[in-house]
């Protein structure tokens, strides 16, 4: 089994210069940089949604390669093991992170 780096919503928080709105309950960025920060798989630790508005992105969700084009919408949900995260050069996209109420394990 793939050893994976884990990813809570805390971590986006710390992230500033990343995001485009931010409170107690839901961060939105406006790139997957945090994703792409490492080479190692990340499993999301809350629920996210990616819209893509312009251009594309390709990314691995469990063992499946995804691209999403524009106006394509992406419900990840927690435990979500994400890897290979490819952003097209010119993309603009919305990533919305909602924080879960119950302990994820």
């Amino acid at each position: 089994m793939e050893l994976c780096k884990e990813l809570n919503l805390s971590e986006l928080f710390k992230e500033e210069s990343l995001y485009n709105y931010q409170n107690e309950n839901v961060v939105i960025t406006h790139t997957l940089e945090i994703l792409m920060e490492t080479e190692q798989a990340i499993r999301m630790n809350f629920f996210s949604l990616i819209y893509c508005i312009e251009g594309y992105i390709q990314l691995n969700i469990g063992e499946k390669e995804y691209l999403i084009e524009n106006n394509h919408l992406c419900f990840i949900f927690p435990t979500t093991i994400i890897s290979k995260v490819i952003e097209c050069f010119k993309h603009y996209i919305k990533f919305i992170n909602l924080i879960t109420n119950r302990s994820v394990k």
